[in-house]
């Protein structure tokens, strides 16, 4: 598995938490210093590694949450579809090559495309049963913001949903003294500790990022130039690689036709019927308006990716069903190939981990070099050095590693170690005492 600084960072936090007894409010800082993660990630794993510090174990509550999302996403695409599309997708969610390496990070993203999952279901019902359930809708969406910042595209969905539920089920049952209170509470529980850390810091993770979010980088820069800074060519470089992961490796000619034919036939769909199911719908406007928000921003992250995983796998499914839907050995052949072809590639291509624009160095590799050091260090304290200054999270995975040993990290120490992260490979080198 991976095991950057990013990954030791949270296990860091998780471990003050249990031994310290220091509850972050936040967690780890974003592109933007000023704004921080949610500390949910941090609750979760705690439990993990007070029962082992090895950092495998978070890697493999990764995988259990891809798991479960697999059953998870066939029980809504049967209720919101058909059960055939729940297979599909179960099985096209499942072998998907970025999905896998994303379940493998023992990292906040992980929980990404579960929560998207049940935030699509949800609506689903919102649409077809009405205002209550709002306030579960909410909670997702607060949920989300925990995980991470970026899922704040999905608030236009809902504002978007709830215009429609207003015009078919009317707007009174919403200011049901139950919807509101189970609103407040659902919200407020799952936010409060972000609440805290922004009555004492001037609402930073809240206020002012809306302000920020919204005003200063989409709406000030769009009446200035009438553009919003967009940057048409990066954007659609990062995203179609990404896409091409997630639909077909092995080819990024076939995965962009894949992606075309879908999306070609969807629109056809509904131009000729001028109808969609109610399941189409919501998942329509999920993909929609939270892909072109992440690609009109300007900073392109692998954390926004998990975002487009659900919406874009139920769209795929339902599309290869309405066209192969009356041959269904057809659908059957076709369906398999993809998946088969796409975990034959991902296996021969070692999850893209120590490959030139891939998902860097191994976890082995890491422990490789710590053996090294262990080898080599002849006190209980040391000192590491990144061989580029400009990257000192780079020791953070072999301070972990290090302190699970029994040897600490010291900036002041006199033994001192030169860390070098190649392509494939860590390079150590003792500089002395």
């Amino acid at each position: 598995m991976m095991f950057v600084g990013d990954f030791a960072w949270f296990m860091f936090s998780a471990d003050r938490m249990i031994h310290l007894n220091e509850f972050p409010l936040v967690g780890i800082t974003t592109s933007q210093t000023w704004l921080h993660q949610g500390p949910l990630w941090t609750y979760m794993i705690a439990p993990i590694l007070l029962i082992s510090t090895n950092p495998l174990g978070v890697g493999y509550f990764s995988v259990l949450i891809g798991v479960i999302t697999i059953l998870v996403i066939y029980k809504v695409a049967e209720e919101m579809f058909s059960k055939s599309i729940g297979l599909i997708a179960s099985f096209i969610f499942a072998t998907s090559p970025l999905i896998v390496i994303f379940s493998r990070m023992p990292y906040h993203t992980s929980p990404i495309p579960l929560v998207m999952l049940l935030l699509i279901w949800l609506c689903f019902r919102w649409v077809k049963y009405g205002w209550k359930y709002f306030p579960f809708v909410i909670a997702t969406v607060a949920l989300l913001y925990n995980f991470e910042l970026a899922t704040v595209v999905v608030v236009p969905v809902i504002f978007i949903i709830g215009y429609f539920i207003t015009k078919k089920h009317g707007i009174q049952s919403l200011f049901h003294v139950g919807t509101i209170f189970l609103t407040l509470f659902l919200s407020i529980l799952i936010m409060f500790p972000v609440i805290l850390y922004d009555i004492n810091n001037g609402f930073l993770q809240t206020l002012k990022f809306a302000h920020w979010s919204i005003y200063l980088r989409v709406i000030k820069p769009f009446f200035e130039s009438g553009t919003a800074n967009l940057n048409i060519n990066s954007s659609t470089h990062f995203f179609f690689e990404n896409f091409h992961r997630t639909i077909f490796l092995e080819n990024s000619i076939v995965a962009f036709g894949i992606l075309i034919l879908f999306i070609v036939f969807l629109a056809y769909r509904f131009f000729m019927r001028s109808r969609f199911l109610i399941g189409e719908k919501v998942v329509w406007l999920f993909f929609l308006i939270t892909f072109s928000l992440l690609f009109v921003n300007q900073t392109q992250s692998d954390a926004y990716i998990p975002i487009l995983f659900v919406p874009l796998i139920l769209l795929m499914s339902v599309a290869f069903f309405l066209i192969f839907q009356s041959k269904k050995i057809v659908l059957t052949i076709v369906v398999l190939i993809l998946g088969s072809f796409n975990v034959i590639s991902l296996l021969k291509n070692d999850y893209l981990m120590q490959v030139p624009n891939g998902y860097g160095l191994k976890y082995e590799e890491r422990i490789k070099a710590v053996e090294k050091i262990l080898s080599t260090a002849k006190k209980g304290e040391i000192n590491l050095i990144p061989s580029d200054n400009n990257l000192s999270n780079i020791i953070l995975p072999y301070e972990y590693l290090l302190r699970r040993k029994g040897v600490i990290y010291n900036p002041n120490a006199s033994e001192e170690f030169e860390i070098y992260e190649l392509l494939d490979r860590v390079d150590v080198q003792y500089v002395g005492k």
